[in-house]
């Protein structure tokens, strides 16, 4: 459950117009979520887990890539950290992804057909 005066994160108004889809934007209350920010990693994973169990979600239900302004595209079939990708698409249902943006505009896709 968030604290309503300081809350872990925000849903995109826009989004919100599409059923079953989980689409969120953290403030600066869920603390430090880049997993390759330089800060501790255990305080990192800290924030992550307050912030999954905040939307019912489990650690192992959440896709994410480290990003190196590239081109490649991570085709997410399982839960987990990979390298190198500037993109993250999934069609599974239930594969939450996690991306990590500063100054750069994240685009979200979504088929509210195939629920992906």
């Amino acid at each position: 459950m968030q604290d309503p005066v300081r809350p872990l994160f925000r849903l995109p108004q826009l989004l919100g117009a599409i059923d079953d889809l989980l689409a969120v934007e953290t403030t600066r209350h869920a603390g430090n979520l880049g997993l390759y920010t330089g800060d501790r990693p255990q305080r990192v994973d800290h924030h992550r887990r307050r912030l999954w169990l905040a939307l019912g979600l489990s650690e192992g239900a959440v896709a994410g890539a480290h990003q190196v302004h590239g081109d490649r595209v991570l085709h997410a079939t399982s839960a987990g950290q990979s390298e190198g990708y500037d993109a993250l698409i999934t069609d599974r249902t239930g594969l939450f992804l996690s991306i990590t943006v500063a100054d750069c505009t994240p685009i979200l896709i979504c088929d509210p057909e195939r629920r992906a």
